[in-house]
């Protein structure tokens, strides 16, 4: 028969304590309690989303986020300062771990992306405040910048998704900003809805909840002192009323201000900038290039045997500004520097002559002839040169005169 060994920390033989059986001896299997409560009973909580394929690593990341929260506003435990061996440490973890466990708890939301904490002790802060406590330190980086919670919002109390039991459920949380005793208030409702009954009209529910507030509040759209937070998931509903939702960048954990140099969505602007300013430079470069690719400085030639009286010096500034123009796609430049061009009789070849790989004018050439049908715009302000094919100028929109008196 074999012999079974005792467990590391089993109490024995002085082995060395295991600190994840005395999770499991506590009842914490894992670092994120999930417990199969109803959300309908009026849990108190925050709803933190994320990405879709992210909610485990965002689950994570906002328990770390409220436990450090919850013991700057004094709502935890935490181990005592200046342990005296190993053992009291492991001690004052574990009675952390148990108290963590009675005040949070995730609930499954059903909804990819929407990772719900609950706050299950009856004195824990409100969850309004906890928010603002989290954003606080995000700003002071007391805490470091979040990667994968993308909104954290408040919720006072849960009902289910109903709009009888939603009236019902918020009309205490408004007494004490609207009631008969509170001064004109600017405010606002946010309602959201989130794999939910298509029944469920935004627009009508908003306003029949907005009929719950005084008239002599005025609604303010753009800066309330006060939102209403309407969260609709599946069947059951958040609710709170906040003055921070504004102020708060509408509870964005990835707003620049909460970033370090600007955040995610700056670094993100920032790069397009880079890459829209490196492609005008490569474009420039092209343009330099195709412009100085011989001791002509356009990249054309002139045609053998064209004696015609031209400018060559001005044909070949234009058909250089032009190239520049065309390798920065800059096509109604282009365009403008050919009408320039056919104006003093020059024909332009672009495409490459097959021999030698040359591009090619030639001088001498009829107006008409070289616009092939092209037609002035007849807009006195405009007057820029059109294609054939156009039937009003691409600048301003003038009718073609021809397809005008047709």
């Amino acid at each position: 028969m074999s012999k079974r060994k005792a467990p590391a920390g089993g109490g024995g033989g002085g082995g060395k304590r295991n600190k994840a059986l005395w999770r499991k001896q506590a009842g914490l299997g894992s670092h994120r309690p999930v417990q199969q409560l109803c959300i309908n009973d009026g849990l108190r909580g925050v709803l933190f989303t994320c990405h879709t394929h992210r909610a485990r690593a965002a689950a994570g990341e906002a328990f770390e986020i409220l436990r450090h929260v919850l013991a700057e506003l004094g709502a935890g435990s935490g181990a005592a300062a200046g342990e005296a061996d190993d053992d009291d440490a492991f001690d004052a973890e574990l009675a952390a771990l148990r108290t963590e466990r009675l005040q949070l708890c995730e609930v499954d939301t059903g909804i990819k992306g929407c990772v719900l904490i609950v706050l299950k002790d009856a004195g824990a802060p409100e969850p309004d405040a906890v928010v603002a406590k989290l954003f606080e330190e995000l700003k002071s980086k007391s805490l470091p910048p979040v990667r994968e919670v993308i909104r954290a919002s408040p919720l006072a109390i849960t009902c289910k998704g109903r709009l009888p039991e939603i009236i019902k459920t918020l009309t205490p949380l408004l007494e004490p900003h609207f009631g008969p005793s509170a001064p004109p208030t600017r405010w606002n409702i946010v309602f959201k809805k989130r794999a939910t009954d298509p029944a469920v009209v935004s627009r009508d529910w908003t306003v029949s909840l907005a009929a719950l507030v005084d008239e002599r509040h005025p609604v303010d759209l753009k800066d309330p002192e006060v939102s209403v937070l309407v969260d609709v998931f599946r069947a059951s509903c958040g609710l709170c009323v906040s003055r921070n939702y504004h102020r708060l960048h509408q509870y964005n954990c990835q707003h620049k201000a909460m970033q370090p140099d600007g955040g995610l969505a700056l670094a993100a602007a920032e790069a397009k900038a880079k890459a829209k300013g490196e492609s005008r430079r490569a474009a420039e470069a092209a343009g330099a290039a195709a412009g100085g690719a011989d001791d002509r400085g356009s990249g054309y030639v002139r045609a053998e045997g064209d004696s015609s009286e031209v400018d060559a010096s001005r044909v070949e500034t234009l058909l250089k500004q032009r190239t520049v123009a065309r390798s920065a796609k800059d096509w109604s430049a282009a365009d403008s520097l050919l009408a320039q061009l056919h104006e003093m009789g020059v024909d332009v070849t672009d495409k490459p002559d097959p021999t030698d790989g040359t591009r090619r004018w030639c001088g001498g050439k009829s107006v008409e002839d070289l616009r092939r049908g092209d037609w002035t715009c007849p807009n006195p302000s405009c007057g820029i040169n059109c294609f054939a094919s156009k039937t009003a100028c691409y600048k301003c929109h003038t009718p073609k005169p021809q397809a005008a008196a047709s």
